[in-house]
This record gives C-alpha cells, sequence and structure tokens, in this order.
C-alpha cells in the first residue's frame, strides 16, 4: 500500500466512523419506537354548556312538573298552559380517565384506542312563569355521567432521540346517563303556595370527532410520559391529562 493510499483511508476512516455515530441513535430511535403499547392517563374534564342531556332533561323537567302541575295548579291559578324551555347550566369540571392500547408504526405515526370516563357533570336547570294569579317557579338538580370508546391516529414530530411532539385526530362513540330530582312551586297571588318534586332519569348516547395534541418523553426504552390537551365535540369537552406509557 502507497504513501497516498494510506492517506486516503486515513482521511476517509475517521468521516465514516461520525457518520455512523450520527446515524446510530436515529436508527435506535427506529428500532425501539415502534410496536404495540399500552398505557393510562388522569386529568381534568371542563364541562361546557352544552353538556349531553341538557335537550333530554329540559324535556324530562317540562313533563315531570307540567303533569303534575297541570291537573292540579294551572286552571285554578290561571295559567294557561306550563310549556317552558329550561335553561341548561354545566360550567363545571370533573376528573377523568382513559386507558389506551395502541401500534406505534414509526416515531411519526401511531394508531391509538382508548377507554375514557370524563366524570360527573352537575346540570342546573330553572324556568320561571308568570300567570294570573300567581307565579310558578321550575327547578331541576342533574348528574351526567359521560364515557366513551375513541379511535385516533396520532402524527408525531421527533425531538431528539427521547422527546417527541404530535397531534391526533379520531372518533369518539359516547354515551351519557343522568339522573336528577325536578321541584316545581305554584305561588299564588295571596302569599300561600303548593309544590311538587319528581324524579327522572334520561340517557343519550352518539358519535363526534375529537382532536388534541401533546408532549411525549421516554424514560426509557419501554416506559414514557405523556401530557395532553384534547378538545371533544360531542358536548365541547376539554380535557387537559398527563399519562404513563409502556410499549413492547
Amino acid at each position: 500500500m502507497n504513501a497516498i493510499t494510506t492517506r486516503a483511508l486515513s482521511g476517509t476512516l475517521p468521516a465514516v466512523a461520525g457518520l455512523m455515530l450520527l446515524t446510530a441513535p436515529a436508527a435506535a430511535l427506529d428500532t425501539v419506537d415502534s410496536g404495540f403499547y399500552l398505557g393510562f392517563s388522569y386529568g381534568q374534564t371542563d364541562f361546557f354548556n352544552d353538556t349531553p342531556l341538557c335537550d333530554e332533561f329540559s324535556e324530562e323537567v317540562d313533563e315531570a312538573l307540567a303533569g303534575d302541575l297541570g291537573q292540579s295548579f294551572l286552571i285554578s291559578e290561571g295559567f294557561a298552559e306550563l310549556a317552558f324551555q329550561a335553561e341548561c347550566r354545566s360550567d363545571v369540571s370533573d376528573n377523568g380517565t382513559k386507558y389506551f392500547v395502541g401500534y406505534r408504526f414509526n416515531p411519526s405515526f401511531a394508531v391509538e384506542v382508548a377507554s375514557i370516563d370524563f366524570g360527573v357533570a352537575g346540570v342546573d336547570l330553572s324556568a320561571d312563569l308568570a300567570g294570573v294569579g300567581g307565579t310558578f317557579t321550575g327547578d331541576a338538580a342533574v348528574r351526567v355521567d359521560v364515557s366513551g370508546i375513541s379511535v385516533t391516529g396520532l402524527m408525531g414530530l421527533p425531538i431528539g432521540n427521547r422527546a417527541s411532539v404530535y397531534a391526533r385526530l379520531g372518533l369518539l362513540s359516547w354515551d351519557a346517563k343522568g339522573r336528577g330530582t325536578a321541584t316545581g312551586t305554584v305561588s299564588r297571588a295571596g302569599g300561600s303556595g303548593s309544590s311538587v318534586s319528581e324524579r327522572f332519569v334520561a340517557s343519550d348516547d352518539g358519535a363526534d370527532v375529537h382532536y388534541g395534541f401533546g408532549g411525549r418523553y421516554r424514560l426509557t426504552d419501554h416506559v414514557a410520559l405523556r401530557a395532553e390537551w384534547e378538545r371533544y365535540e360531542v358536548a365541547d369537552l376539554d380535557v387537559v391529562s398527563a399519562g404513563l406509557e409502556l410499549s413492547f
């Protein structure tokens, strides 16, 4: 081997070695950060005014109160009819949980299925109706449990060898069940009054789009932490959560 060849090799080998060192982490990441995974998330659900069952409960309150009050009080107190649209208010928060399983095809794409319990929304409904000779006031206190199954796709962007950010888009099949008590009071012009109380239940289900974004950090090759924000169009539910992920 002549001197020229020796000098060429001495310059090429370090360059090749350096290139191998630079590409090794990316190759390792592709190998480790793929396959099946499962996990658990815990966070806060914010319920807004369009909570599931608001419309259904408004109808239930109307029927419960009007049914009892109609025969007993409406005619005697001068009410022509009792048909109101109860106002639904539910600006509340509760804790929610999510169990998920998925398959990561590569660091940039995964598909995930999750079982979600959004928690309980407390809903207040109220209505007032004035008539000849008296007034009517109706209220209802309601608790609504919301849960569902979601299927989502996740698009990720790796940041270094362990961290990544991602966006998700999917479909939620949801179920809402509620129970409550409606009360109504008719006050006569002279000051006396009568009241009625009625218990009722309602349920509803459907499917809606949901989306979100989050961040993920791998503690080891098989354990990762993640935090995310999600919006569920079922009722403008916002969920902020943190979770643990185990990959295989």
